[in-house]
């Protein structure tokens, strides 16, 4: 929308005040009116008021607050601070600061913070970021009073610069240095720094991250903390750079003055899986190689190492988070660490209709069509790029397309547009036609996806699991926000220019032949007529019509070229959608009240200056308009129709109508209290539905039959309005006949004003909502007393699981009012069930389900969230390379290096601001990816800070930060993908894995799989490596590792198919995979039980890591249940890792103290032998000792088997630590030590 300087609002708080007063966000429901009364009640000094609310109430209000920001709030606080007075009783205090919070919840208001330029310089925007700094609160002072040194004089100074303004001589004295500031007088208000940046996943690869300052003031301070993704509306603002002489730059440092922010946790971003998408993820889980196919799919271009891809995989989609009685939590998250040498690494039946949004240079074109033809042109025009998997065929649509559709908001209810994001089609032999109650009907295949209401909220199931009982949603409101409005209709649209007769021509003609500046034969070829025809229109020119009017060549009388789209001329149209017919070259309209002909002969005349009245009825003699309407609205009862770009025109005109149809073809029904219409064209009747939810009225359509007289047999349908529905027909529409407005207005003065029950417009299944809200307000109450039965008859309702929506909204309301005088916060069981009250949504309960068989070329599109509505009625339906592989994947990641590429590192650093807030806390890589995943390459590569702070990030999942007098703890859960490079360029079995990498145990200890990955010669996989590297190169990275039957998962479906078993699934142990695991476990421990010196193989740790990584395995497979095989597949890859870097190269046995400890239990009774030895040689003055003598005191002393000293001892002399230099003597090396591996 386009709005002009002059068009702003003159005085914008009258402006505010009016939207304050009067903006309904549901019927009847004055939003920001009861907010600012509750807020009165409350002593709350400010208001949250969503951005589009201003825009769809007053526009230009809107436009001018996104143009002037700071002045346009000015005067709208000032609205506020006046509502607030009068509902306060007249009190406020004034010197309180009072705030306007805007928010919006429209991404499409969002601008990139990449993409902040000049041009938003002083004007209001939306932002989406993760917060990576926030400075301590400190106080900014706004009013200053200062007391003069020589006469106690004390000035007032407002503040309104960064810098303090002080007196330049005191008023009293003259004097004019050494001014204190009187800090009890003066006003001090919170004020807080903090850094926003671009999401990690939202970043181009090598891309630096933009990065914006903002400022929080006043309650704004402290709302979220480093780590969290927050909403920001703000201020694009700017300020001068000076050096350090005081000399200002012409360049500017950018900020944002904050208006309002909002905290959201990764745990609380949107799923945005589409029922299309649940239904792909369905088709992968159930094959039986799933999890190894996601492995594959991980990195492709890596030949091999399948267990390193499976491992990521696990930590990708992670166990179960628990929760302990104690408040502690038990992590989910999987740590996996990879040590390597250098080197190594649904549908619906094509007839059926869509809204489709086309876009144009501005806005959107939208237009109503069969999802068969839009499907089968975009795949035509782009056939190298669809996707056949088994006979479906896929067209993804690029990232830069703009086709929409219209659809519903799952959170909130309401109607609104969505991008189209995919498109597929697929033949089908097996549909279901599903008719509602209020007739709507859809033909789709039995698996589409359909959302339902249980519990109070949207649930998605196919049609096979619907019945009679279910109920559909149907869009009661049709809002295409952002279209381009049709403003005339061109009559000579279908007309060829070249039979095409202007006045407008004529008249130009004629003067170029009186000034001489063509000729008379020009100007008739020009003008396309005769040279007989031309010189009769001269000589009449001023008969004729004004502006630009037309004929054809072959026909005589005129009418204009394009009609403006007004209320008479929707009259005229409803009127022949009702009453009408084309006959010849004649428009013919009946009716037998005389006030309608003649307010039809008056719009005729007001149009076309023609018109003939007749006996009951109007004409119009024209032979091409006659055509144009006839291709327009078709003509007979049963072929009439309205094109779907009409639900894009002006409101007048589409008010015009329908006022005019139900006057012709309408009644009023007092005794169901309904408003009717019939029809013979099922077309007309569905484009007549559209129509009305363009005004947000909901109505039903049935099919009747005729019983009796010449038209026995034959169907019509009838457009029925009932219960609020009416109401707002009566507000919004009216009769054009002034009899039927009459009894219209009568009707609703007096059934407003009866108690009637509400048996079409009824919420269901709303659960537990209303008894929850109930029990929460603790309401107690005497027999007899209003709380009493009040409750009582809301139980009633509960119950039932049935409520109308009027009674429900009236009762949400007294219940908000409840929450207020108790002081209470209103719950999200209570903003349920508002949203249930106030949505978009009419519950559409099913009347029959029936088998449809035959050949069928079904459709489907892909949406942003899921959904989209069918026209005709609206029925909603739900539509390293590893570690980088991994980075792009994982729906949410950071990709960083051990070195950290922020002074915050992996953890969180306190660091110094040039402000006046002086320090600053800045999350580091791994608070950045709370909920999600920390890819970390060199993680051996990580300082000291980060060593120490890392155990509890791992572990505790939280990182800590105690220093400079901030004091904050910062959630991490965050799963760890890590690789790190032995110390010495190569690994060696011989060390332990602390001895090979720069961790320290306890590092280490918190990885639940550690794998090595050793560049060996092989020479059957070299030639594999070989043959696989060559191909990439040649084919252009196109290798594809799956099978034909089985290809990979692309990265994008791979990515949401992640994000939904994250969400949506908690494996729990089965009887079976518990016993796997823990004989795994016990078995482990069995191993040296038998030897009181020997290695333990694992520790509880370790048990607790295998029962994650099952818990991932059924996760892959979109289990809630964890199998014996899932149970399997986690004893074998944790095996692989123990085999890795738990086995002893002395003994062969597992040894868990190499990771634990970083010394092996070997290594340690190796030392005990050689002091042992030591000891002895000693003893006998340094000289060689009798082997044998020593074997039998160290097998006493210590109870060691005899077999265990000699295997000891001849390792020590294969290590050369110690030597025979005769036949059974023993004696240590000049430089022997001793050794802790």
């Amino acid at each position: 929308m386009v709005i002009d300087i002059d068009q702003y609002p003159q005085q914008p708080k009258h402006n505010f005040e009016d939207f304050f007063k009067n903006y309904e966000d549901s019927p009847n429901h004055f939003k920001y009116r009861e907010e600012i009364q509750s807020a009165a009640l409350r002593k709350k000094f400010h208001v949250d008021v969503l951005f589009e609310d201003i825009l769809s109430y007053d526009p230009p209000l809107a436009e001018l607050l996104r143009e002037a920001p700071e002045e346009t709030l000015r005067e709208g606080i000032e609205a506020f601070k006046d509502l607030l007075k009068f509902y306060s009783g007249g009190k406020i205090d004034e010197e309180l600061d009072y705030f306007i919070r805007i928010k919006t919840d429209n991404n499409s208001n969002e601008v990139n913070l990449r993409k902040l330029r000049a041009a938003h310089i002083d004007k209001l925007v939306y932002i989406y970021g993760i917060l990576i700094r926030a400075s301590q609160i400190v106080p900014q002072i706004t009013v200053a009073y200062f007391e003069c040194p020589v006469c106690q004089q004390v000035t007032k100074v407002d503040q309104i610069e960064n810098v303090l303004i002080v007196p330049k001589q005191c008023s009293n004295c003259k004097n004019k240095a050494g001014f204190i500031v009187t800090s009890k007088d003066s006003k001090f208000i919170d004020w807080q720094s903090i850094q926003i940046q671009e999401l990690p996943e939202e970043l181009t690869p090598g891309r630096v991250p933009y990065s914006i300052k903002g400022i929080l003031t006043h309650d704004l301070v402290d709302k979220a903390r480093p780590g969290d993704r927050v909403k920001i509306t703000g201020i694009f603002k700017t300020f001068v750079n000076e050096n350090s002489r005081g000399r200002k730059s012409t360049l500017f440092t950018p900020y944002l003055k904050i208006l309002s922010i909002e905290g959201r946790n990764a745990e609380d971003e949107e799923l945005n899986i589409s029922p299309e998408d649940e239904k792909e993820f369905r088709r992968l889980a159930a094959k039986p190689n799933i999890q190894d196919l996601i492995a594959k799919s991980i990195a492709p271009s890596i030949l091999g190492m399948e267990h390193l891809k499976m491992a990521a995989a696990l930590s990708l989609f992670g166990g179960v988070r628990k929760e302990m009685k104690d408040g502690s939590a038990r992590r989910g998250d999987i740590h996996i660490l990879f040590v390597g040498d250098p080197g190594t690494g649904k549908s619906i039946h094509g007839a059926e209709k869509v809204y489709i949004g086309y876009p144009t240079q501005n806005s959107l074109q939208w237009n109503c069509e069969a999802i068969g033809d839009f499907v089968d042109n975009l795949m035509n025009k782009n056939k190298v790029s669809i996707i056949s998997n088994d006979d479906t065929e896929i067209l993804k649509l690029d990232k830069n397309s703009r086709f929409h559709t219209a659809s519903i908001d799952p959170n909130t209810l309401k109607t609104k547009r969505t991008k189209i994001l995919e498109l597929s089609r697929h033949n089908s032999n097996n549909l279901i036609k599903i008719t509602t109650k209020s007739g709507r009907k859809i033909l789709t295949t039995p698996d589409h996806s359909f959302s339902t209401i249980l519990n109070g909220r949207l649930e998605v199931l196919t049609g096979d699991q619907l019945n009679e009982n279910s109920y559909l949603p149907v869009a009661r409101k049709l809002d295409l926000n952002g279209f381009q409005q049709i403003d005339f209709a061109d009559m000579s649209e279908n007309i060829p220019e070249g039979d095409l007769v202007s006045i407008e021509t004529i008249r130009l003609q004629n003067s170029l032949i009186e000034s001489n500046q063509i000729s008379k034969m020009e100007a008739y070829e020009n003008a396309n007529i005769t040279h007989g025809t031309f010189k009769k229109y001269s000589e009449e020119l001023d008969t004729l019509p004004e502006g630009d009017w037309i004929r054809t060549k072959y026909d005589t009388s005129w009418f204009p070229r394009k009609i403006e789209l007004t209320k008479e001329f929707g009259r005229i149209i409803g009127f022949y959608l009702a009453e009408g017919n084309s006959e010849k070259t004649t428009i013919r309209i009946t009716n037998t009240d005389e006030d309608i002909v003649n307010i039809i002969y008056e719009d005729f005349q007001k149009i076309f200056q023609k018109a003939t009245i007749i006996k009951n009825g109007c004409i119009l003699c024209q032979s091409t308009v006659h055509q144009w309407f006839k291709h327009n609205f078709g003509t007979g009862a049963v072929n009439k129709k309205l094109p779907f770009t009409f639900i894009t025109t002006p409101k007048e005109f589409r008010k015009g109508i329908l006022s005019a149809y139900f006057s012709g073809d309408g009644w009023i029904e007092e005794k169901s209290a309904t408003v009717n219409a019939l029809t013979k064209s099922e077309d007309l009747a569905t484009s007549l539905l559209d129509l009305l939810a363009s005004f947000g009225i909901f109505a039903s359509v049935h099919v009747k039959e005729i019983k009796k007289g010449q038209y026995k047999g034959n169907h019509y349908y009838q457009i029925t309005i009932t219960s609020s529905e009416l109401f707002k027909f009566a507000n919004l529409i009216g009769f054009t006949s002034s009899k039927k407005q009459k009894d219209l207005e009568k009707f609703v003065e007096t059934w407003v004003n009866r108690k009637h029950y509400q048996s079409n417009d009824m919420i269901p299944n709303f659960g537990t909502l209303i008894k929850d809200v109930v029990n929460d307000l603790e309401l107690v109450g005497k027999r007899g007393s209003w709380e009493r039965s009040f409750k009582g008859e809301l139980r009633g309702k509960s119950q039932r699981q049935r409520v109308g929506r009027m009674y429900l909204q009236n009762k949400v309301q007294t219940l908000k009012e409840l929450y207020d005088i108790n002081y209470k916060k209103y719950t999200d069981e209570l903003n349920r069930l508002e949203y249930l009250a106030n949505s978009d949504i009419f519950w559409d309960k099913i009347a029959t389900i029936e088998p449809v068989k035959g050949n069928f070329k079904v459709y489907d599109i892909g949406t942003t969230d899921g959904h989209f509505i069918v026209a005709n009625g609206n029925l909603i339906v739900h539509n390293s390379q590893i570690l980088k592989q991994c980075a792009h994947i994982s729906p949410q990641a950071i990709y960083t290096s051990g070195k950290g590429s922020s002074a915050a590192g992996l953890t969180a650093a306190v660091v110094r601001e040039n402000d006046a807030a002086g320090l600053s806390l800045e999350a580091g890589a791994l608070v950045l990816a709370d909920g999600g995943n920390a890819i970390i390459d060199e993680f051996d590569k990580m300082d000291n800070r980060d060593r120490v702070a890392i155990h509890e990030a791992m572990e505790q999942q939280t990182v800590s930060v105690a220093k400079a007098g901030i004091i904050a703890t910062l959630r991490a859960r965050t799963s760890i993908i890590a690789a790190a490079n032995p110390k010495m360029g190569r690994y060696s079995i011989h060390d332990t894995p602390t001895e090979n990498i720069n961790l320290s145990p306890p590092i280490l200890s918190r990885f639940d799989l550690i794998f090595v990955v050793r560049d060996e010669p092989n020479a059957t996989f070299d030639n594999e490596m070989a043959d696989f590297i060559l191909d990439l190169n040649t084919t252009g990275g196109m290798v594809d590792t799956g099978t034909t039957s089985d290809p990979l998962i692309p990265g994008e479906t791979l990515q949401k198919y992640i994000k939904y078993a994250r969400n949506k699934f908690s494996p729990k142990l089965s009887p079976e995979a518990r016993k796997v695991i823990k004989d795994f476990y016990v078995d482990l421990r069995k191993i040296n039980q038998n030897d009181k010196n020997s290695a333990v193989a694992v520790v509880a740790r370790n048990l607790e890591g295998y029962i994650r990584i099952a818990e991932a395995y059924a996760k892959m497979a979109l289990r809630n249940v964890i199998t014996k095989e899932d149970a399997e597949k986690a004893r074998k890859l944790a095996n692989k890792s123990l085999e890795d870097t738990s086995i002893d190269p002395i003994t062969g046995k597992l040894d868990a103290d190499r990771i634990l400890t970083g010394i092996s239990t070997a290594s340690r009774q190796i030392n005990s032998y050689l002091d042992a030895i030591k000891k002895k040689i000693d003893a006998n003055g340094g000289k060689p000792i009798d082997e044998e003598e020593f074997i039998t005191d160290f097998e006493f002393s210590n109870e060691i088997e005899r077999s265990k000293i000699e295997a000891f001892l001849a390792k020590l002399k294969e290590e050369g630590a110690i030597l025979s230099p005769t036949q059974g003597k023993i004696i240590i090396t000049p430089d022997s030590k001793s050794k802790k591996k």
